[in-house]
């Protein structure tokens, strides 16, 4: 037996090649197209993406400012409130120095009033 003969190319239409080339032109356009609508959502998801954290840094450096001030006037206060407590300390030791004093001059009177009373009935024996 002898080898079937080769089938020969059918012949192709005029233009086919072009045809084709202009095709694959035309998909490597579209492609490049399609990639280049990717890169830009890519970099808008990015450039949001930095609004984002910048925002957050901005947000966060606000609230370091704000617990500075916090810290601050807590502080204030509790100076304030030292103060306070020191100056009702200081308050309560001279209230006592005062009483004190009462005391002592309630029992001098007391003692001069029992003199003068037995001053008084010695002047009457």
């Amino acid at each position: 037996r002898r080898p079937a003969p080769p089938i020969p190319a059918p012949a192709s239409p005029p233009g086919l090649l072009d045809d084709l080339r202009a095709e694959m032109e035309r998909f490597k356009r579209e492609k490049d197209a399609q990639v280049l609508a990717l890169l830009h959502k890519a970099a808008g998801v990015y450039e949001a993406a930095e609004e984002r954290e910048a925002a957050r840094r901005a947000e966060k450096r606000q609230m370091g400012k704000e617990l500075a001030r916090l810290e601050e006037e807590s502080c204030n206060y509790g100076k304030a409130l030292k103060s306070c407590v020191e100056m009702g300390e200081q308050q309560e030791e001279e209230i006592r120095r005062l009483q004190s004093e009462l005391e002592a001059a309630t029992k001098e009177l007391v003692a001069r009033a029992h003199e003068g009373q037995e001053l008084r009935a010695r002047l009457r024996d």
